[in-house]
């Protein structure tokens, strides 16, 4: 696999909520290779900020892809397809930045309809009010 020069990404460490939000707004890429993820809220964050996702295939990546498969790619645990997927996501935004940043755009905007606040909490109530009827 071709190297993705080091100028295109940066690890950050520990950081504030403010400069969270400046990173995820200047990022393109959310990447998350946990071997367990049962819900991610990284993942919702990159969302809201318009960002692909590329995952390793855990329970909560792989039920937020499913609301809508422009959100991103599940790829295997192994480190040179992990490094592959990265490499045609940087390959795709080379190749189009503009076409790539509508892309974000659209990420976002749906993400907003699935993931909002009101939304969330109806779903919430549907399946409480779910696990109630059953449990009598």
């Amino acid at each position: 696999v071709t190297a993705i020069p080091t100028r295109n990404y940066q690890y950050l460490g520990y950081i504030t909520e403010e400069q969270k939000i400046k990173a995820l707004q200047s990022s393109n890429l959310i990447l998350s290779t946990s071997n367990l993820e049962p819900f991610s809220l990284a993942l919702l964050e990159g969302l809201a900020s318009g960002l692909p996702i590329l995952s390793t295939p855990t329970s909560g990546p792989k039920h937020i892809l499913g609301y809508c498969k422009a959100f991103g790619n599940i790829t295997s645990w192994h480190p040179a397809e992990i490094a592959k997927n990265i490499l045609n996501k940087y390959k795709q935004w080379k190749k189009s930045t503009n076409e790539y940043n509508q892309r974000k755009i659209m990420i976002r905007e749906t993400a907003k309809e699935h993931f909002d606040w009101k939304t969330m909490a109806e779903k919430y109530s549907i399946m409480i009010k779910m696990i109630h009827q059953y449990s009598k």
